[in-house]
């Protein structure tokens, strides 16, 4: 009879230790620990993206004359976009390494008037 009391006791107390406030909590530990592969996924493509053009520019392998949407569709979105006046009308490119942005390697991509690549360049940083 004391073991069904101390069971039933037992049972009331540990009931109060599982709340739905704290199963929202694991939830939101569960989500944040999704993201986080999602986020480690998306980062490795950027570095295997980056990693392709710096090899095409070393190689020579780009094509003189691509446009702007087929760089950004192989390599993905440049870091930075800069316009200049010489030739007017024409901008850079910029790809950095990615999370490495003081001291990775860059690849700067010029492009005419009319978005077709006239020149590349390779820095080591």
């Amino acid at each position: 009879m004391k073991q069904v009391i101390f069971l039933c006791i037992a049972v009331i107390l540990l009931s109060g230790c599982f709340r739905h406030d704290r199963a929202q909590a694991i939830a939101v530990l569960k989500d944040f620990s999704d993201e986080k592969g999602a986020q480690e996924k998306a980062a490795k493509a950027e570095i295997k993206k980056f990693n392709a053009l710096s090899a095409d520019v070393r190689g020579a392998k780009l094509s003189l004359g691509s446009s702007v949407e087929e760089i950004s569709s192989l390599y993905g979105a440049p870091t930075l976009i800069k316009d200049i006046n010489e030739p007017p009308g024409s901008k850079i490119l910029i790809f950095i390494e990615p999370f490495k942005y003081f001291s990775g390697k860059r690849v700067r991509l010029y492009f005419d008037k009319n978005n077709k690549l006239i020149k590349y360049e390779y820095t080591p940083h």
